[in-house]
């Protein structure tokens, strides 16, 4: 099974990349902050007192239900034990 290429007196490496100048000039942006805020597109920050009144509404709605169907348990466990 030596078919394979003669080992190399060291570890294989890569040729080096051949670069030319740059051709076009660097310009100097003034608005460096509007680049930065550009890479989320036109998306804005989730305003979050909005969001955590929305969570406390919907659990207060859940508490409400179990609240519910805890009396409705109640009052059948109630009927079921007159029979």
């Amino acid at each position: 099974g030596g078919d394979g290429p003669p080992p190399s007196s060291g570890p294989r490496q890569r040729p080096s990349l051949k670069l030319l100048a740059r051709t076009k000039p660097v310009e100097e942006k003034a608005t460096s902050g509007t680049s930065q805020s550009s890479i989320f597109g036109g998306a804005k920050p989730r305003d979050e007192s909005k969001i955590v009144t929305e969570k406390k509404a919907s659990k207060d709605d859940v508490t409400k239900e179990d609240a519910t169907k805890g009396d409705m348990a109640k009052a059948t466990s109630s009927l079921m034990a007159a029979l």
